[in-house]
This record gives C-alpha cells, structure tokens and sequence, in this order.
C-alpha cells in the first residue's frame, strides 16, 4: 500500500469519524433542546397555574362585583317602575269623578267613615262632592256640618264633633295605604326567582 492509498484510507477514516462526530453532536443538541422544550414547557406550566391561583380571588371578586351591580340595577329599573305605576294610579284619580261607578264609591268610603265615628260629624268634602254628600247624610241619617274646602280627588275627611277623632277617608290617603302593602307584593312579583 502506498502512501497515497495510506493518505486516503486515513482522510476517508477521518471523514467517517467526523461524520459520527456530527452524528453524535446533532443527536446530543437535539436531546438537549428536547430537555430544554420540555423544561420550559413545566416552568410555563408552573408559573400558569401560579398566576391562575393568584387571579382566583380577584376573579370571584370581579364576578361578585358583577352580580352585585346587577342587582342594584334590577333594584333601580323596579323602583323606577314602581314609583311609574303609582304615578300612573295618582294620575288616574284625578279622572275618578267622571267615573260611573263615583257615587256609589263615595257613599262606601262616608259609610265606612261614619261607621267609625258616629251619625253627628263634620265632614269636609271638596266642593264638587256637596250635592251627593247632602244626599248621602239624608239617607245616612247623619247630622252634621259640611265644609266644602277640602282639596282632593275624591272622598272626605270626618271628625267628631268634639274635635276628638278624625277619619281621612279621601281616595288619596286610601291609595297611599294600600300602596304600601301593594308595593311589597309587586316588588316581589317582580324579583329575579333564585
């Protein structure tokens, strides 16, 4: 064998060695890229469910603070519309005297005042009322002074004749009270159910 076959057996056993040495080294930077990827990917992780459960309470706080603003706008809207709904019934009571049904009310509302009181009052009525409060009194059997100022939609105002007891039976005072049962009860029909 001569020299240059020599040469060439050794530069062709050095490319193979180089070559297993490049083998070699893809195959380690390849492993340790793999253990870095997937270090990186647990570190990630880590740090992920880390900032989860630090956010946690700042999310059921948001969520909280959602809900409570939600019912504070629920409560508004019912309110709103309820102060509409006794607006709408107000309104509605300066219209009752047109009504057909007016006179036959009247006379409960002074019967169920009389009632309380007795057959000798005074009664305050507003000026519209005086003709059919005369005629009520008559069939009443009831005596007593009528003083034609009173300012409202319908209805009376009686005191004794000593001064004593006094029955506001006007349709204003009847609505006020029974809108304050009547409130609680459609504030309820109108609550979101659980």
């Amino acid at each position: 064998m001569g020299l240059i076959e020599i040469l060439q057996a050794m530069e062709q056993k050095s490319g193979w060695q180089i070559a297993d040495v490049e083998s070699a080294a893809d195959r380690e930077s390849r492993s340790i890229i793999d253990r870095a990827e997937e270090e990186a990917k647990r570190i990630k992780e880590k740090y992920r469910a880390r900032a989860e459960e630090m956010l946690r309470p700042e999310q059921r706080r948001l969520f909280g603070a959602a809900k409570l603003a939600g019912q504070q706008q629920l409560a508004v809207a019912r309110e709103t519309w309820l102060d509409q709904v006794l607006a709408r019934a107000q309104q509605q009571l300066t219209t009752l005297r047109d009504s057909d049904g007016y006179a036959r009310g009247f006379a409960q509302l002074a019967r169920e005042a009389i009632t309380e009181i007795g057959p000798a009052v005074n009664l305050e009525i507003a000026p519209r009322d005086e003709e059919l409060m005369r005629g009520i009194m008559a069939t009443l059997g009831v005596d007593g002074e009528i003083v034609p100022t009173l300012n409202s939609c319908g209805g009376m105002r009686l005191t004794s004749l000593d001064g004593c007891i006094t029955v506001d039976n006007t349709v204003e005072v009847r609505l006020e009270n029974a809108w304050k049962k009547l409130r609680q009860r459609v504030a309820v029909l109108l609550s979101p159910s659980p």
